[in-house]
């Protein structure tokens, strides 16, 4: 049943990318222990994946002109499209509660898939052969001020 919700979230959550953004679905993957799961996505620029790991979604992207095919999560990509210089140093709230609720956590995925309908023409600008080195470098700052800021 799990598998199920996964993709149900997948095709019809997700289903702009293709439509509109020209993404192909490449594949999804599930770990029956866990009930974790992978979709990847691909376009000419791109690699998204979407990931479920205890009813957690997390939304990395990985530019096909990055020679060291890093992943950016993406907190970091909305960062660098906003052109931020510092990763913002006051606590993110959470409650640890909803971490572990999958209505929550499908709530926050739902979120987060309005975000990449509206940004996704901008996420796809930072991989340009043009801006990729930049965006590169600007989301490895932040990512390592995030990595200071959360674990000194």
């Amino acid at each position: 049943m799990k598998d199920n919700i996964f993709d149900l979230f997948i095709s019809r959550e997700c289903n702009f990318l293709i439509t509109e953004y020209g993404f192909k679905l490449i594949g999804i993957q599930h770990s029956h222990s866990f009930g974790n799961a992978v979709a990847t996505f691909e376009s000419d620029l791109l690699i998204l994946r979407i990931v479920k790991d205890r009813e957690q979604y997390s939304f990395e992207f990985m530019g096909k002109l990055d020679k060291k095919n890093d992943w950016y999560d993406l907190d970091i990509i909305l960062l660098a499209i906003e052109g931020a210089t510092k990763y913002p140093s006051e606590k993110r709230k959470v409650n640890i509660e909803d971490l572990y609720d999958p209505a929550k956590q499908i709530q926050k995925a739902r979120k987060n898939i309005a975000i990449l309908r509206t940004k996704m023409s901008e996420i796809i600008n930072l991989f340009k052969e043009d801006k990729i080195e930049e965006s590169i470098d600007k989301m490895n700052k932040l990512r390592n001020q995030r990595a200071k800021i959360l674990f000194g």
